[in-house]
């Protein structure tokens, strides 16, 4: 082997990271001891919920936008809310199963009356009015 390869070799081998042989704790070991295999299966069994705290649901945007949605043949369809295609969103929750073809109900989270969305349409949560998106006034919307 030449000089370089020597070098290159030597340079790559010295950017490693130091190997520590110490107790095995935390990202030094590879592997898991029986018991904390033992402990991660039963964990995976009979995961553990959290206790959920008694806290108020968050409050919906002021408008909530049926900005459109993609189907695809093979895959899942993905819903643009607020211009966001996420499927958690604050303070609503999109029923994503009931959804028939281009409509779409959605859940506010601080009532139990749903309410279904064409794309376009925009939804006053507080006063619950559907409206399109060429009736509302510019000052009076607020995009998201």
């Amino acid at each position: 082997m030449s000089v370089r390869c020597y070098l290159l070799l030597f340079l790559w081998l010295s950017s490693l990271p130091q190997l520590s042989w110490g107790d095995g704790l935390g990202l030094q070991r590879l592997f898991t001891t029986p018991q904390q295999r033992k402990a991660l299966d039963k964990e995976r069994v009979n995961p553990t919920q959290p206790e959920k705290e008694k806290t108020q649901p968050p409050k919906p945007p002021p408008y909530i936008t049926f900005n459109g949605l993609v189907t695809r043949s093979v895959g899942p369809t993905t819903i643009w809310m607020n211009n966001e295609s996420s499927p958690f969103q604050t303070g609503f929750k999109i029923e994503e199963q009931q959804r028939r073809g281009l409509v779409v109900p959605i859940q506010l989270a601080d009532q139990r009356k749903g309410f279904t969305l064409k794309p376009g349409q925009t939804l006053n949560t507080l006063n619950g009015e559907v409206q399109e998106n060429f009736e509302l006034e510019p000052n009076n919307y607020e995009p998201q």
